[in-house]
């Protein structure tokens, strides 16, 4: 403590079972820490001001996890999203949303690397799927699989 305020390295305890262990500046989470919520969500990393920015790594209580740049409490800047279904995505984030460069592999082993814009598929980028689940072509002269190189 200094001047009454929370100040230095320490642990707060929320009245649900959540904590925050680490470092506080002025009465605000500042520099390194890590944060588990009562649900079972833990955030490792940067603090700046009370709120999540620099590099961190949320991991929730389903299974999903996010390692990468945070800006204003948000994931923001490049970074790594796994889903609790197994998918994953590598590229840009913008206010918490897959925006700019990405690519995904999903869980099904097919590949989409491109262009992503609210978190969305947007504009140019080329899947490629395995042949195990690559769709099969009637016409002779296509390839029985799928190199999409299409604006999506």
């Amino acid at each position: 403590w200094r001047d009454g305020q929370r100040h230095g390295v320490g642990r707060l305890i929320h009245p649900d079972g959540g904590y925050f262990d680490g470092q506080w500046s002025r009465d605000q989470r500042h520099g390194y820490g890590t944060e588990v919520s009562a649900s079972g969500d833990e955030y490792r990393g940067q603090w700046v001001g009370d709120v999540r920015q620099g590099e961190g790594e949320l991991t929730s209580a389903s299974g999903a996890r996010y390692v990468g740049s945070w800006f204003a409490d948000t994931q923001h800047g490049r970074g790594e999203l796994t889903n609790n279904l197994g998918d994953k995505y590598v590229g840009d984030f913008n206010r918490g949303v897959c925006h700019g460069e990405g690519t995904c592999v999903y869980r099904s082993g097919a590949i989409y690397e491109g262009s992503w814009m609210n978190g969305h598929r947007e504009g140019k980028g080329k899947c490629t799927y395995p042949a195990a689940i690559a769709p099969q072509f009637t016409t002779p002269s296509l390839a029985s699989t799928l190199r999409d190189e299409s604006n999506q």
